[in-house]
Parts: structure tokens; C-alpha cells; sequence
């Protein structure tokens, strides 16, 4: 009998099972704009084409980053943000902060949206380029934007290169994440495979840098989110005459280029993509917003945790696809209807927050009533042993109720 070669079985094998180890990762962070991005070039670079006699500070650009960490899917601030808090997460002076705001107020980058009770913030064009094609009227839409790190508003990095007056080198580091946007598109064994690279002569043009020095030290402000490795270096011998100086002739090495590789800390695996509920998060934005009702930071959170907590929790345990499909969206629009005929019909309302909770758990328990779910998954809890959610105890008071 022929003995197959060993050597060779082997090295197919270890390529199968690189192939088979393949992730997809991402950047674990916020969206931001491809028309955003295109928008501050333009403020900073060409501004004099705007009508300016100055491009937008880099406090102007570090805000401008700040409050895309911040807003909601239509782009507004809560109700009770404040430049100060911002300012001291991002690590500069309020003073430097309410200047940067008060630039993109002036340059229209932000706008004062009125509601019935307190003014919030909004970042023009944020709401109209975060809908998709299905969402946009427009077919030919699609969704452009880079992801930055949450990780960046943990760091130094916007603090030091507004202290540089450096707004290119904020923009080089959006520049940069963008490129990264597309690099994650395909699968890799690990993530430290992801990488790309710009030369000296490159970042000295962006950063508008007349010496290999001065772009090192931008270099080194972004290197808590970046790794650049000198690669491509070439030696620069001293001229004869130098000899002749006084100093001593020293040859040195010149980086023609920078590998770049994005801080592992910035990023995680790729999870399966749950449409329903980014779709439900941003409807619940979107209409908020048209409703003109004052949206607080725990009014957002708390509608995102109800969501979860009732409606994903339950959809866990739906098995036909088009049922869980229809807990998923018309659970939100049931909530959403629900507000606006509340406030139609001139009532207030103390915390919309509460409000869209109620209504949720009002749909999931009559959802769980029409589809008969109550065995199943009465045992999986008693089975597994595992925390028995709000949402479930209720339904347990209501079926009790109801045998009753």
C-alpha cells in the first residue's frame, strides 16, 4: 500500500485549518460620516473657498469628534448634555471647549433644535446619512461612514493635539480609521493582521509638516490608538564638506514609510448583525425627535435596556422567523404610535423613557398571549436555572391573572 506524503497532508491540513480559523473583527467604537469627514477637510484646508480668513481650530475638531460619541441615531444631544462634561472626558480646558462649540455653532456644523421644553444640540446631517437604503427614498443610498474608538475619548490623544493646534492631526487620524473601515471588511486569522501603511512624504504633505521630526511628534501623540513601524529606511550619508565643520558628521536613517497597525484594545470580533433592533433604536430616534419632545440621557439608555430586556429576551425563544421578525419591528412602532397618540391628544409627558418601556412589555405580554409560548419557555427558565428577567415575571402575574 502507498503511503501518502506526511509532509504534504500535513501542510493541507494546517491550511484548512487557517482558512476555517478565519474572523471577521471591527473597530469597537462610533460612527462617523464620510460627509463629516469631507466637511472638516474642507474647514480646515480650504476654508478661504468658505469665506473664512482661518480653518476651525483643533478644539473645534476635537468637540466636533466628541459629540459624534455622544448623539443619538438623529444625531441630537440629550437634552441635558454640556459642553463642560464633554470638555473635561476629552481632557481640555471648558474654556477651550465652549470656543470649540461656539465655531461649529457659527460655521453650521451644529444647530440649536427647538423643543417644548429645553434646546438640544444637533449635528446637521447626521440624521440624513444615517439611513439606509431600505430606510432612504433614495435608491441609490448607502450608509459611508468610519468607526472611531470608543477607546480615543479614554486616552490623551484629542487633549495633545489640541494643544498642538493640530486639527490635521485630527483629521489624519479619521483618515486613517477610515482606511481601516475597508481593511475590516475581509476575514483574518487574528486581528493583528489588519494594516496599512503611508509615506513620510505623505503624512508630512497631510500633517503640513516641513520636517520627518515634527511629523514623529504627531506621530507619537496618536500612538496610544496607533503602532507605526519605520519600514523602507534608507541611509542618509553626510556630505564631504560636513566633515570639514566643526560638528561631528553623523550618518543618518531616513523613514521613507510607516507601517500602521490599530491599538488590539480597539478592537472585537464581528457579532452576528441584528437589523431589527438597529432599525428599532433608530425609529425610536428618529420619531422622538419629529415629536420634538426633550430626549435625556437616561430616557435614551433606558429605552435601549427596555428593549433588551423585553423584547430581545423574548425573541431569544421565537422560532419562526417571520413571527420574530414581527416582535422585533412592531413592538417599537406598537411603543412609538402609542407616544404619539398620547401627546396627540394634549397630554405631557414626565419621561418618555418610561413611557416606551411600558408600552414594549404591553406588546411582548399580549405577543406571548396570541403565540402560545408560555410552556416553553417556563421550562427552558426552570431547566436551565438561569435569571428569570423582568419582562417573564410579569407575564407570570398576568397569567395568573388571567387563570384566575
Amino acid at each position: 500500500m502507498t503511503m501518502s506524503n506526511p509532509g504534504l497532508f500535513t501542510s493541507e491540513n494546517q491550511s484548512n485549518s487557517q482558512q476555517q480559523s478565519k474572523k471577521k473583527f471591527k473597530i469597537h467604537g462610533f460612527k462617523f460620516f464620510q460627509y463629516a469627514l469631507n466637511r472638516i477637510r474642507k474647514e480646515v484646508y480650504d476654508y478661504a473657498e468658505l469665506g473664512y480668513d482661518k480653518g476651525l481650530d483643533a478644539s473645534a475638531v476635537a468637540i466636533y469628534v466628541g459629540l459624534h460619541s455622544k448623539c443619538s441615531s438623529a444625531g441630537l444631544l440629550d437634552a441635558d448634555f454640556h459642553v463642560s462634561a464633554l470638555s473635561k472626558e476629552l481632557n481640555i480646558p471648558t474654556a477651550t471647549g465652549s470656543n470649540g462649540i461656539n465655531q461649529l455653532l457659527d460655521r453650521g456644523l451644529i444647530i440649536e433644535r427647538e423643543t417644548d421644553k429645553k434646546n438640544q444640540y444637533e449635528i446637521v446631517g447626521y440624521a440624513a446619512n444615517n439611513l439606509s437604503r431600505e430606510e432612504s427614498i433614495n435608491p441609490d443610498k448607502k450608509l459611508n461612514y468610519l468607526t472611531v474608538p470608543f477607546d480615543l475619548m479614554q486616552t490623551t490623544v484629542l487633549a495633545n493635539l489640541v494643544s498642538k493646534k493640530s486639527p490635521r492631526g485630527i483629521i489624519l487620524m479619521l483618515e486613517i480609521l477610515n482606511t481601516f473601515r475597508n481593511k475590516f471588511r475581509g476575514a483574518k486569522a487574528c486581528a493583528s493582521e489588519y494594516k496599512t501603511d503611508l509615506k513620510t512624504d505623505t503624512l508630512m504633505e497631510k500633517l503640513g509638516k516641513s520636517s520627518a521630526k515634527r511629523v514623529r511628534d504627531i506621530l507619537e501623540v496618536l500612538s496610544p490608538i496607533f503602532t507605526f513601524k519605520p519600514i523602507d529606511l534608507k541611509e542618509r550619508k553626510p556630505r564631504p564638506d560636513v566633515i570639514t565643520r566643526v560638528r561631528t558628521a553623523v550618518t543618518q536613517i531616513w523613514v521613507r514609510k510607516y507601517d500602521i497597525h490599530i491599538k488590539l484594545g480597539c478592537i472585537i470580533e464581528k457579532e452576528a448583525h441584528n437589523e431589527e433592533t438597529t432599525k428599532a433604536y433608530k425609529d425610536a430616534d428618529y420619531r422622538i425627535r419629529l415629536l420634538k419632545i426633550p430626549m435625556f440621557q437616561k430616557d435614551r439608555i433606558g429605552i435601549r435596556a427596555a428593549y433588551k430586556g423585553s423584547v430581545k429576551e423574548i425573541a431569544q425563544f421565537v422560532k419562526n422567523k417571520k413571527q420574530q421578525t414581527k416582535l422585533h419591528r412592531d413592538s417599537m412602532q406598537h411603543a412609538l404610535e402609542e407616544l404619539e397618540d398620547f401627546l396627540r391628544k394634549g397630554n405631557k409627558i414626565k419621561s418618555v423613557g418610561a413611557f416606551i418601556n411600558t408600552k414594549l412589555q404591553e406588546y411582548v405580554i399580549q405577543f406571548l398571549d396570541d403565540h402560545n409560548l408560555y410552556i416553553d419557555i417556563e421550562t427552558f427558565y426552570h431547566q436551565t436555572e438561569s435569571p428569570v428577567p423582568a419582562i417573564w415575571e410579569k407575564y407570570r402575574t398576568h397569567k395568573k391573572a388571567m387563570l384566575a
